[in-house]
């Protein structure tokens, strides 16, 4: 005969230790701001983690990081949220940040939107007196922002302005308008206000950016510390970027009008930029290697862009290939079989 004693076995699995996970909130607004928009970001101390949030006390709703809100009346808010792990167990203490909204001055949205007598059709006609609701996405990461401000703007009360840094590894902010399907051509306005650059002067500050199955294929840029505005697209070597130079400087702290023209047509496209109505640059052989393009984009699609710039009355106008007209029939092809 024998015996076997069991005594004090423990199994676990990730999510399986019956301990609720920890929620943390690691970027996000503090303090009194003067943006009715909030973006967060948060984490979970266990890996594979879900996320529920609420906005001052409200319905639990399931979020991902980051997470903005927008839309906020002056006064005070608070966010919070818990995270959920691969057991099903939820964050009893869920992590809350509050603060308070205090925009001072208001925009004008009876004012009239921008217009120019550029050809095609207008996707956005933006001169950020009603907000950002314009826009197909607004992007905000880490500790940058996208907001409309009084100080400065270029006509009416409100411009919109954008700012990164470089403090927090993935602050990135942007605002990105789709194009119609199917476009190859467009025509963009804006005026662009450069009012901190950053502190690296091998990098820049973005103007309009162009795009093309999700990535940048066209843009428009000031080098920090030099202020040269130059005009970058892809080379015909694959990883590299041809950049040209416009020949013109941009200054901080003053308003300047730019207008680009681009047409898509593989290693044979066209661009064109014109600073403060005279046209700086114009080619015919830019290899944007793409024959349709997607969206536009006002800020830069990747983190530590850093600086401080404001955009007021943006228009964008699309063209798209006229589609071939049907074959008439006529109601002969019978009778001549």
């Amino acid at each position: 005969p024998f015996e076997i004693v069991i005594d004090e076995v423990l199994a676990t699995t990730s999510g399986g230790d019956g301990v609720p996970p920890e929620t943390t909130i690691d970027s996000g607004p503090s303090g009194t701001v003067a943006s009715s928009a909030a973006t967060f970001a948060f984490s979970s101390s266990e890996a594979g983690s879900t996320f529920s949030c609420r906005l001052d006390g409200g319905t639990w709703v399931g979020c991902t990081s980051p997470h903005r809100v927008s839309g906020l009346a002056n006064g005070s808010h608070t966010f919070d949220v818990r995270a959920i792990d691969a057991a099903g167990l939820i964050d009893s203490s869920p992590a809350s940040r509050t603060w308070t909204v205090e925009v001072t001055s208001t925009c004008d949205p009876s004012q009239p939107a921008p217009s120019n007598g550029d050809p095609g059709t207008v996707v956005i006609a933006e001169n950020y007196e009603s907000g950002l609701g314009a826009w197909t996405k607004i992007t905000e990461q880490g500790d940058a922002l996208v907001s409309t401000t009084t100080s400065p703007a270029k006509s009416g009360r409100c411009a919109g302005k954008v700012h990164v840094t470089r403090a927090v590894w993935d602050s990135r902010a942007n605002m990105t308008k789709s194009l119609p399907a199917g476009t190859t051509e467009i025509w963009a306005t804006g005026s662009f206000n450069m009012l901190v650059q950053g502190t690296d002067p091998t990098w820049n500050m973005p103007t309009f950016r162009v795009l093309s199955n999700g990535k940048r294929v066209f843009d428009v840029s000031r080098q920090n510390q030099s202020g040269s505005l130059f005009v970058r697209y892809p080379s015909r070597t694959a990883g590299q970027w041809t950049i040209d130079s416009t020949g013109r400087t941009l200054q901080l702290n003053r308003w300047y009008d730019i207008r680009i023209h681009l047409v898509a047509n593989d290693l044979v496209s066209t661009a064109e930029v014109w600073l403060d109505g005279v046209r700086v640059y114009q080619s015919t052989q830019v290899t944007l290697g793409v024959q349709r393009l997607d969206a536009i984009m006002v800020g830069a699609e990747h983190q530590n862009q850093e600086g401080d710039f404001a955009a007021d009355d943006v228009v964008v106008k699309s063209i798209a290939p006229q589609q071939p007209l049907p074959l008439l029939k006529d109601g002969f092809e019978q009778q001549l079989r």
